[in-house]
């Protein structure tokens, strides 16, 4: 397999070049193309970073417009694998858009809608890659748990004696809260900023020990549904990453946090939803104010989910019907780890763009 050559920004993220099976490329400092990491650019490119020509560091912003400045360079892409930001910094995109009146720019992303402003815009399932190598292949990076931990177990219909399994895990625990503060009441398991990993099924001592990289096995089995805040939960965007992907191929009713139209684009990616009440929450408008996710329990949209939820879990006897009525859509779900393929990026695509 070839590799294409490309320089990598001092501070970006190397794992670009560690699947060239998806993403066929090799680092090469002295090539004309340069690969950005945009979360080097959080809080308007100020990240302080160090480089051969920066011994001392500068920022992002300082270093990019030197490379451009001093390199050859013929095109800039920029690139995000990974999102731990409530929503998609309009500060980033506003330094993509300054970068692209300069030199060919294109953003390789694995967000799943369009982005306005920016011309050449690629979508990249980074996430679901990564999921399905867990699972299949047994290879596991970046914040995700042990190998052993990533089996798709059977669906079974047998009763369940709980409703909801809840994850939170331990960052961003002052928005994930307020999910953990509406749900405790409910039958099930719930994760917290003290649930410690378990690596294996075995080293179950206390059910109250919940991970969510991935949970083990009795979790899923003794309940119905899944519910967590997804990494990017306010539009206007839509990022799918393993708290999605994780619970869904288990043959699970996912009812996460995520932006507005997050269920409109997990269905036009090809998954399946139950026929359950209460999802118009996926369809209200967010708030307009800058940081209106910092309010999350005073939004509409989020206490539209909150109440869906909660009414959804409040009877566990109709809970298995509307389960076993949708068996043929957990079994969908179930059986995508196999039939979705990888996400392979053609890298021709970039060349169409800068010629």
């Amino acid at each position: 397999m070839s590799r294409r050559p490309v320089a990598l920004l001092p501070g970006s993220n190397h794992e670009i070049f560690s699947n060239p099976q998806w993403l066929a490329l090799c680092c090469d400092q002295e090539s004309h193309e340069l690969w950005v990491d945009i979360t080097m650019f959080n809080d308007a490119g100020s990240r302080h970073c160090v480089s051969e020509d920066f011994p001392h560091g500068t920022s992002t912003f300082n270093m990019l417009t030197w490379w451009l400045q001093h390199r050859p360079l013929q095109k800039i892409v920029f690139f995000d694998f990974f999102h731990a930001h409530p929503t998609l910094a309009i500060d980033t995109i506003n330094i993509i858009k300054e970068f692209q009146k300069q030199i060919s720019v294109a953003f390789v992303t694995i967000c799943k809608l369009p982005i306005a402003g920016i011309n050449n815009v690629f979508h990249f399932d980074f996430y679901w890659n990564r999921t399905k190598q867990a699972y299949l292949d047994k290879k596991t990076s970046w914040k995700q748990g042990p190998a052993e931990d990533f089996n798709q177990w059977p669906i079974h219909t047998n009763p369940r004696p709980y409703a909801l399994m809840s994850l939170t895990g331990q960052h961003g625990w002052s928005h994930k809260k307020h999910l953990h503060e509406a749900v405790t009441h409910i039958s099930g398991y719930h994760s917290s900023p003290c649930s410690k990993p378990l690596h294996s099924d075995s080293l179950i001592e206390k059910l109250e020990y919940l991970s969510a990289t991935p949970p083990a096995r009795k979790f899923f089995d003794d309940t119905y549904v899944s519910a967590q805040i997804e990494s990017m939960f306010a539009g206007p965007n839509v990022v799918l990453s393993e708290k999605t992907y994780d619970h869904f191929i288990q043959g699970r009713i996912v009812m996460n946090f995520g932006p507005r139209h997050y269920y409109r684009t997990l269905i036009q990616d090809g998954w399946q939803f139950p026929d359950v009440p209460g999802l118009e929450w996926d369809d209200i408008e967010d708030e307009q104010s800058t940081k209106y996710w910092l309010d999350l329990p005073n939004l509409q949209r989020f206490k539209s989910f909150i109440s869906n939820l909660q009414m959804l879990t409040a009877d566990i006897k109709n809970l298995h019907e509307i389960f076993i009525r949708n068996l043929t859509v957990f079994e969908h779900n179930q059986q995508r780890l196999l039939t979705k393929p990888y996400d392979i990026f053609d890298l021709t695509k970039l060349d169409d763009k800068y010629t």
